[in-house]
């Protein structure tokens, strides 16, 4: 039975039945949506590369370090992972920190007085850093205080080198 008339005749030759016209409509949809979790598996595994570091820039290198609570955050649409703020500021810090003028210290704490602590690097070289009230502090579980730094953590400080050698810290972050 031919339908040569209404819809079939607009989307198909108009020879064939109306559930022919359905199933090549099915069909279409089925491959549009395996195209679609294809590219969606293809992008987690590309963002999983980057959490590991393997994609090379330095916002990656940052998120290294980070692993999975980087990205744990508020869930957008379709399920992807969608960062928090504090992230974003810090990765952005990252992005662009050496073009700014900002200098960053990877190392141990040494020492912690008041709102300065002392971080001595890979080349056992001490660096005096002095939180301000608006230093953003990340750890593993998410945004933290001063007063919950302990001696002998690593961390890794971005801020801008002061005149007397004190590194004004604006982002530190604090590894497990």
């Amino acid at each position: 039975m031919s339908n040569k008339s209404g819809i079939c005749s607009r989307f198909c030759c108009g020879t064939h039945s109306v559930a022919w016209c359905v199933l090549k409509v099915v069909v279409a949809l089925f491959v549009l949506c395996a195209v679609f979790c294809l590219g969606a598996r293809m992008g987690v595994r590309r963002s999983s590369m980057m959490k590991q570091g393997m994609m090379g820039s330095d916002s990656m290198m940052y998120m290294r370090g980070m692993g999975d609570e980087m990205m744990r955050g508020e869930r957008g649409v379709m399920g992807m992972k969608v960062m928090k703020m504090e992230h974003m500021r810090g990765m952005d810090m990252m992005a662009n920190g050496n073009a700014s003028g900002t200098t960053s210290v990877f190392g141990s704490i040494s020492k912690i007085e008041n709102n300065k602590f002392t971080v001595k690097d890979n080349g056992a070289v001490d660096h005096i850093v002095v939180s301000e009230s608006t230093t953003t502090i990340m750890s593993s579980t998410g945004e933290t205080s001063l007063a919950s730094l302990k001696v002998g953590q690593t961390v890794e400080v971005h801020g801008m080198m002061a005149e007397n050698g004190a590194l004004t810290a604006k982002m530190v972050r604090v590894f497990p």
